[in-house]
């Protein structure tokens, strides 16, 4: 999901996505920013300690986990597009 100012370009989207077993995730936006400045996002998962994210792109960020179960990645992202 995303809304997007068409005056300024500001951007925010926001979405979910499954993973398993995998520790470092790429999660991709539904529509890529010219430039992205944050990305804030959540695990649903019962065995996490740690989570951060490791890497943001203008198509998607790539999240780092102590998780290596399945679990759903919540995800904010703000930037122009």
């Amino acid at each position: 999901m995303k809304t997007r100012d068409n005056s300024t370009g500001f951007t925010l989207q926001w979405g979910q996505s499954y993973q398993s077993g995998n520790k470092n995730p790429w999660l991709g936006f539904p529509r890529s920013f010219s430039a992205c400045y944050s990305v804030q996002f959540s695990v649903n998962s019962g065995n996490l300690d740690h989570i951060t994210v490791a890497s943001v792109g203008t198509t998607g960020f790539t999240a780092q986990t102590d998780c290596n179960l399945p679990a759903t990645f919540y995800f904010v992202a703000i930037g122009f597009s």
